[in-house]
């Protein structure tokens, strides 16, 4: 499970690096962690 998180963010952060999709892939990484 970590390595898909680690693997999935950087993936997802540069193209959508605004406050409010942090806070939900955020939200994401605490329900699959």
């Amino acid at each position: 499970m970590p390595i898909s998180v680690k693997v999935d963010i950087p993936i997802i952060t540069p193209k959508f690096d605004t406050p409010k999709f942090k806070k939900l892939t955020n939200e994401r990484v605490n329900e699959l962690l």
